[in-house]
């Protein structure tokens, strides 16, 4: 797995956040391969955690940080 090689914490949380959550997307909905709903939500939850970080100093990222806590739940849900 390619993203276990990069480290979240030496990203900007806002790229790395902005990065898993486009990644989730594609594994959630296989886009570009097989869909992976674990794979997917562990990136959602990378995506979450990175853009919490950006949001306080950066407020434009809220709109990516509720997509990925809307992924979150339709996973949840299924």
């Amino acid at each position: 797995d390619w993203s276990s090689d990069v480290c979240s914490s030496d990203l900007d949380g806002a790229v790395w956040g902005s990065a898993a959550l486009r990644l989730a997307g594609c594994f959630e909905y296989g886009r570009g391969g097989e869909r992976n709903h674990h794979r997917a939500r562990d990136l959602y939850l990378e995506a979450e955690t990175g853009l919490l970080e950006a949001v306080p100093d950066q407020p434009w990222y809220k709109g990516q940080l509720a997509r990925a806590r809307e992924g979150l739940e339709r996973l949840a849900r299924e």
